[in-house]
C-alpha cells in the first residue's frame, strides 16, 4: 500500500491529548493487523502532544521537520529534524519548542 499523505484530509484538534494548543492529524485509515494508528502530526507553534502512557502498545516517534521537547522516560530531551523515538510501553510528551510547525511521523504498534 502506497498513502501519498497530500491526499488526506487533516483533522484539526485542539488540546490533543490534553495538550496546548493545536495541531493537524493525517491518519492512515487502512491499517495492518500489527498496527495501532499510523499517522502524520503537525504540531502547530505553542502547541503540544499531551503527557500521556502507552499501556498495551509501543510508538516510534519520527521528527520530519521542525524543533521541540519530548519527554519520556528518559526525562525532557531536544528533539528535532532527523531523530527518531521509541517508546516501549511508557509515557511520554511532545512539545513544539520552535516558531514553526513541528511534522512528526508516528506508528503505533500493537504488542503481541
Amino acid at each position: 500500500m502506497i498513502t501519498d499523505f497530500k491526499n488526506l484530509n487533516g483533522k484539526e484538534i485542539e488540546h490533543f491529548k490534553d495538550g496546548s494548543g493545536s495541531c493537524t492529524i493525517y491518519k492512515i485509515d487502512e491499517l495492518t493487523d500489527k498496527l495501532n494508528n499510523l499517522a502524520k502530526i503537525i504540531i502547530h507553534p505553542s502547541s503540544s502532544i499531551g503527557h500521556h502512557i502507552h499501556t498495551t502498545d509501543s510508538e516510534i516517534i519520527y521528527c520530519i521537520e521542525g524543533n521541540g521537547k519530548l519527554f519520556d522516560k528518559d526525562g525532557y530531551k531536544e528533539f528535532s529534524k532527523g531523530m527518531l523515538n521509541v517508546i516501549d510501553k511508557g509515557e511520554h510528551e511532545l512539545i513544539n519548542t520552535g516558531t514553526s510547525d513541528l511534522i512528526v511521523l508516528i506508528i503505533i504498534i500493537k504488542d503481541k
